[in-house]
């Protein structure tokens, strides 16, 4: 097809389709803006939808808990103190036998060995037996206790010193708390 318009007439012809062309694009620019302001707009209104019905049910919650377990509560740390205090004063008397084991150990001379152990609560006395392969290493043990601030009168029988070696021995003394 041949085209006899003026020069004149094509740059206006061509300038009119660019013309709609932009108006095209401009409008679906905004129906584009638009339709997002309104999935925006609906989006928002679903989350403050969900954000009350979470509010209401944080309320029912605390409700709930402020109801029930609050009105225990006060009871329930009145029964925890009592046993706390039960326990501290279980533990403040009760008697640590570690210790006298480690402080007996502590005194036992090379040679001096222990069989038996007994303790007496009532009169904080134990009683202990072993074997001790000299004399002299007997005697150093006996010292030891009487040396030591833990240890009272210990007593070992005249029965024990008669043999100068391979002694079985027992003895008695008192425990100072």
């Amino acid at each position: 097809m041949i085209n006899l318009l003026p020069p004149e007439e094509k740059e206006y012809l061509l300038f009119e389709e660019k013309k709609k062309i932009v108006l095209i694009l401009e409008m679906l620019a905004f129906l584009f803006l638009v339709s997002l302001s309104l999935v925006l707009f609906s989006l928002e209104i679903y989350i403050s939808g969900e954000l009350k019905a979470q509010e209401i049910a944080l309320a029912q919650q605390e409700e709930e808990f402020e109801s029930s377990e609050m009105k225990d509560f006060p009871e329930i740390i009145k029964t925890a103190n009592h046993m706390f205090s039960f326990l501290e004063s279980f533990y403040q008397k009760r008697f640590d036998l570690l210790e006298v084991f480690d402080r007996l150990y502590n005194l036992l001379p090379e040679g001096v060995y222990l069989n038996t152990f007994l303790y007496q609560e009532e009169s904080s006395e134990i009683t202990i037996s072993g074997f001790a392969k000299t004399r002299e290493s007997l005697v150093e043990f006996r010292e030891n206790l009487e040396k030591s601030a833990c240890f009272q009168d210990p007593y070992f029988p005249s029965s024990v010193w008669l043999k100068s070696n391979n002694i079985d021995f027992t003895s008695k003394f008192k425990f100072k708390k």
